[in-house]
This record gives structure tokens, sequence and C-alpha cells, in this order.
């Protein structure tokens, strides 16, 4: 049960973008919130577990009750939302979603899976290629002192020591470092996302008011740690 976090991750930042993509808005942000109960009763109930004087009624009903909610949300996911995108998603958008899935991990198959390649078509890349296939390693790059081929540029941001997204003047992620060391799930489904819904709908307020303010200037921008840790 500890392992369901990273299930609704791949949920969350594979499947949600691309239900976004076609118009389906409300029932990814409704799971999501379903999701983050989850999450807190998972983590009540460890901690019950790891009392020094542990509580074996209150273990009992804890437990009760988020594997009640985590079978409901199975019927969900099994019944609602994979029919709802059977017929919308193509053939290279569950292909976007299988290589993504490499990325973010089989929590419930630890010796790992193979590559799903569909007749006909090329298997897509992991999300650590170097260079997406659209960008011409071969262009030059200007900036204030110098140029770098496209190569080049993505090979210097993949190596600093820290998470860095671009996000456009329409809202939406354009960019996104690919380090070794993330602090966050980013596979590439979430490209043209609107960032608030890169987050769970419980921060998004927050969330949209600092993106809002960061070109007005008022405040000193407040990093998403910060509203993660409210």
């Amino acid at each position: 049960m500890l392992l369901i976090d990273r299930h609704y991750s791949k949920k969350e930042h594979l499947v949600f973008p691309l239900m976004e993509k076609h118009g389906i808005t409300a029932p990814p942000k409704v799971m999501w919130a379903v999701d983050d109960e989850i999450r807190g009763k998972v983590k009540a109930l460890k901690c019950l577990l790891a009392d020094s004087r542990p509580d074996p009624a209150a273990i009992k009903e804890t437990h009760a009750a988020v594997t009640a909610q985590v079978k409901d949300m199975i019927f969900k996911e099994e019944e609602i939302m994979l029919p709802m995108v059977s017929d919308k998603f193509s053939l290279d958008e569950w292909q976007a979603i299988e290589a993504g899935s490499h990325e973010i991990g089989f929590p419930f198959f630890p010796e790992g899976v193979g590559r799903w390649q569909p007749s006909g078509l090329k298997l897509a890349g992991a999300a650590t290629d170097s260079v997406d296939s659209t960008m011409s390693i071969t262009s030059e790059i200007a900036f204030d002192a110098g140029t770098l081929s496209a190569e080049e540029a993505n090979s210097i941001f993949n190596v600093l020591p820290l998470d860095m997204t671009f996000v456009d003047a329409d809202d939406r992620v354009k960019y996104f470092t690919q380090g070794k060391e993330r602090i966050f799930d980013r596979p590439k489904t979430i490209l043209g996302r609107e960032v608030r819904r890169c987050h769970p709908p419980r921060q998004c307020t927050h969330s949209r008011d600092d993106y809002r303010e960061f070109p007005e200037r008022r405040k000193r921008p407040r990093s998403l740690l910060d509203s993660l840790r409210r």
C-alpha cells in the first residue's frame, strides 16, 4: 500500500495531461483530490504502525478506511477513466504514456517490465533522451556571449544542480530540465499543459496566485517548495 503513491503519480502526470488536451478536465481534478486523500490516510497509517505504543483499534480502523478508498479508486480508474479515454487517446499518446511510465517506475513490478512496441511504430525514446527529435542538433543558438548548439545547451541545462521549468506567457509548461536528481516527476506528457494543472487541486490557488504575481513583481517569488510545505 505504501507504493500506491507511484501509481497515482503516473496517472496524474501521464494520463491526466492527455485527458485535459482532449477537453476532459473535471475528472482529473476530482480524482487527484481523492488520490491526495488516500496518500494522507496511508501516511497516517504508517505513523500509527511506527508508534512506540501502537493502538490496534486505530490501526484497524484506518487500514479499513484507506483500503476501501483504494478499492473505490481502482473501480473508478477501470470502469470510468479508462473507458472515457479508450476511444480518444491516439496510439502515439498511449506510447507516450508507456515511455513516461519507465521513468516514473512500476511500483508493483520491482523487477521491471519490458517495453511495449505497437506494430508499425518506432519505439518511443526514454524521457532522458539528450535532445528531442524535433530539435535540430546542428543549429546554433546565439546568446549574449557566444553560441551553442541545441545539443550543447541541452547538456548544460541538464547538469545544473537544480530542477528548472520554463512556463510561457500563456501559463503553459514549455520546457524543463532533465537532470539525474529530480525533485518532482516531470515526464514529457506535461509539455503544453497549463502549469496550474501540474499541481494537486489543493495547491492550485497558491500556485495560480504566485504565477500571476511573478511578472507584476508584487512580492518576492515564492518557490513551489514553499507551497508544498503548506
